[in-house]
């Protein structure tokens, strides 16, 4: 019997849903396709053609057993032979090998249990009544990095009509990484330990049962050392097809044999499962505990967005880069350095979806304590209150505050996919022009955003780093600009590799600091000043 996990391929993944419970088995030759995790078709390649005695077969005409962990989406399939092709050829190399080539330190064995010991106490044994077993079962550890790394235990059943009253097992777990199986050495044999312990109880009770049903073959086994090899030549019926439910007298032997060798994968996965601890609290995290207390409508949540919105989010943000440096260079530019340094940006639609999709794309370039936003906005608000705003298309702006904002217009030109920006038409009715030095940082979410080769997974991780190297820069000015001594500001720009046209930049993200990490800031400084 092989126990295999398979797992789903990150571009195409089989979720199961008729299995309720954490970990639930379920045969798979059933009439409906069990639900299972992972890629293959195991009707096409469970394939087992080779004639077996009863002795050699676990599941007779059945496929296997399955079981599923949701949690890990990890299906654990135990079936005659392996499902892949290399598989197979790696098991049965590894099981000639264990019982019939590779070797351990010997074992000694008495008539009613198997037990190790050390050469000092070999002699005694011998001589009473412990008998020395020349084929010495045990562990050992063989392969190579062609045919995978083995820890095999061999061991040896109770069986009345076997010859020699034993017969050969052999656990043997499979790998192609060699570390791995010698770091967690003790937790796989210990795990065979109990396994081959219970099977052996099991063997005995039953291998006693038959002793008492047929006298000669209890005098044979008692006697079997001090007779000629042929003297009961005629009498003992051997039978070597006898499978391991007869053996152990347990119809359900492989069932629990499924769920330890399961058990015994599954937490070793779990033993070597890397853990990200956060342990001190980021800018983000803390801005949204105190979003969480004072209720700042929208911004909470921009900052509980899932994995497969942030992409979604940022697969339009890339869109609207495109877009508008197709349409003028100077647009996207002129964006990015609006949303770094704090002045606003106005979306004017009529669908109130289409802002939201606009503005939640534009606010992942920006700390959440530098995101005031309100997409359904029915009039203008000041930048002081709302530096992302959506409002309808009629919407009046005053004046006077034109020339310092950001207005883009969205368009429908034809029927709209739900949560798509795609069909909409831009246009820009109005930019603040600026004659200085654009800051690095609009450059470098620029260069990000126009470059076709940067996929989204990398694209996530690139501006969340970038925001967190100016949020640190961020916090560095803050706490020198409240120190009482003087210091020049200039220099500090200079150390943090930033130019003076990115000081703007720097004070917007202070602003975006959390209440509580400014405290803690100033309550240190005020601590440390002397008496």
């Amino acid at each position: 019997m092989t126990c295999q996990p398979v797992r789903s391929s990150s571009n195409r993944k089989k979720k199961c849903h008729k299995l309720e419970s954490s970990t639930s088995e379920e045969s798979m030759d059933t009439s409906d396709s069990p639900q299972f995790y992972g890629d293959f078709d195991y009707h096409l390649e469970v394939i087992d053609e080779e004639e077996r005695c009863a002795a050699c077969s676990s599941f007779g005409s059945g496929l296997g057993l399955l079981s599923n962990d949701h949690e890990a989406e990890t299906s654990y399939i135990s079936t005659q032979v392996p499902m892949n092709e290399r598989v197979y050829h790696l098991v049965r190399h590894a099981c000639l090998r264990s019982l019939s080539v590779e070797i351990s330190t010997p074992h000694f064995y008495d008539d009613d249990h198997a037990s190790t010991t050390s050469d000092s106490r070999r002699n005694t044994l011998v001589n009473g009544n412990i008998k020395f077993d020349t084929e010495r079962d045990g562990v050992v550890l063989f392969g190579d990095d062609d045919n995978g790394y083995t820890l095999c235990h061999t061991f040896r059943l109770k069986d009345a009509k076997a010859r020699g009253f034993l017969r050969s097992y052999s656990l043997i777990i499979i790998t192609m990484d060699k570390l791995m199986l010698l770091n967690h050495y003790d937790f796989f044999l210990n795990g065979f330990v109990s396994i081959i312990s219970r099977l052996q109880e099991q063997a005995k009770k039953f291998f006693h049962i038959e002793q008492g049903q047929n006298i000669d073959l209890a005098t044979t086994v008692n006697r079997a050392a001090y007779l000629p090899q042929d003297f009961f030549k005629t009498k003992i019926l051997f039978d070597t097809s006898r499978s391991l439910t007869i053996i152990t007298d347990n119809n359900e032997i492989f069932h629990t044999l499924h769920r330890q060798m399961l058990y015994l994968l599954r937490t070793q996965v779990t033993l070597v499962r890397d853990m990200v601890l956060e342990g001190v609290p980021t800018q983000d995290m803390l801005v949204m505990m105190e979003i969480e207390k004072y209720g700042l409508e929208e911004t909470d949540f921009v900052g509980s967005l899932s994995t497969d919105q942030t992409r979604h989010h940022l697969k339009n943000l890339k869109m609207i880069a495109k877009r508008l440096h197709e349409m003028n260079p100077t647009y996207l530019d002129a964006l990015i350095w609006q949303m770094v340094i704090g002045s606003q940006v106005i979306v004017k639609s009529d669908d109130m979806s289409s802002r939201r999709q606009f503005l939640l794309a534009l606010a992942y370039l920006l700390p959440i304590g530098c995101v005031r936003l309100a997409s359904h906005a029915n009039s203008y608000h000041h930048v002081f209150k709302y530096n992302l705003l959506g409002i309808p298309a009629s919407t009046i702006i005053p004046a006077e505050n034109l020339p310092e904002l950001f207005v883009i217009s969205l368009h429908s030109s034809f029927v709209k996919c739900a949560d798509s920006l795609e069909s909409l038409k831009f246009v820009v009715e109005c930019y603040p022009t600026r004659d200085h030095t654009t800051p690095k940082l609009v450059q470098r979410y620029s260069q990000l955003l126009l470059d076709s080769a940067v996929k989204d997974q990398v694209l996530e991780t690139a501006i969340s780093s970038t925001r967190t190297e100016w949020l640190n820069r961020a916090k560095l000015m803050f706490q020198l600009s409240r120190q009482k001594e003087g210091i020049d500001l200039n220099r500090v720009l200079q150390v943090v590799k930033c130019n003076q046209e990115d000081s703007p930049v720097l004070a917007f993200w202070q602003a975006g600091l959390s209440r509580r990490y400014k405290q803690v800031v100033l309550n240190t400084i005020k601590e440390t000043l002397p008496s």
